[in-house]
C-alpha cells in the first residue's frame, strides 16, 4: 500500500484518550516527554498505531517527538549551559499542570505532576532532554527512533528561556551543521 502524504496539520496528544482519538481520526502526532518518561510515550505511540490500523487508515500513523535540545563541544558545557533554564521549564510545567488539575479533578494530571515535581536534573537529562555533544545527540535521536518508531522531531532551542542568544545560536549552529546532516 502507498502511505498518502500527511496533511500539514499535527495535533500533540499527551492523554491516553487523546492518543486513541486522534488516531482513529488519521492525524499525524506530535508527542512530548514532559509529564511522562520514555517507556510510557513507548506505550503511548503502540496505542496510536494500533488504533490507527484499526480505524483502516493507510500506512502506520506519522510521530514527530518535540524535545529540548542543547549541542555544545563539550560534554561538560552541555549539560552545565542549560541546567538552571530546564530546571525551571520543568518545575514551570508541574505548576501550570497542577493549577490545571485543580480546576479539572483530573487524577493522570495529578499523578504527571508529582512525577514532574519530583524530577531531578538527572531524570530529565536520562529521558526528558536531548544535551551533549553533536555525537552524543545523533546517538540519543537514532535511540529514540528505534525505541519510539518517530518520523521527525520538533526542537525546542531554549525551553525555559533562560538561555543566552550567544548560547542559543551557538547550539544552532551545531544542530544545523552536525547533527542534521546525520538524518538526512
Amino acid at each position: 500500500r502507498v502511505q498518502k502524504p500527511h496533511p500539514p496539520m499535527r495535533i500533540a496528544a499527551a492523554s491516553a484518550g487523546t492518543f486513541e482519538t486522534v488516531a482513529r481520526q488519521g492525524v499525524p502526532l506530535f508527542v512530548g516527554l514532559r509529564g511522562d518518561g520514555l517507556e510510557t510515550l513507548k506505550n503511548s505511540i503502540g496505542v496510536y498505531r494500533k488504533t490507527w490500523a484499526e480505524a483502516g487508515h493507510d500506512g502506520v500513523g506519522s510521530v514527530y517527538l518535540r524535545v529540548p535540545m542543547y549541542a555544545a563541544t563539550s560534554q561538560d558545557a552541555a549539560l552545565q549551559d542549560p541546567k538552571k533554564s530546564i530546571l525551571w521549564y520543568f518545575e514551570r510545567q508541574a505548576k501550570l499542570l497542577a493549577s490545571a488539575s485543580r480546576n479539572s479533578g483530573a487524577e493522570g494530571q495529578a499523578r504527571r505532576v508529582a512525577t514532574l515535581s519530583a524530577l531531578s536534573y538527572d531524570d530529565i537529562l536520562e529521558s526528558r532532554v536531548t544535551f551533549g555533544t553533536a555525537e552524543q545527540i545523533i546517538d540519543r535521536l537514532h535511540e529514540w527512533q528505534d525505541v519510539l518508531g518517530i518520523d521527525g522531531i520538533i526542537v525546542e532551542t531554549n525551553a525555559g528561556g533562560l538561555l543566552s542568544e550567544e548560547q542559543v545560536l551557538a547550539s544552532m549552529r551545531i544542530i544545523t551543521h552536525q547533527i542534521m546532516p546525520a538524518f538526512k
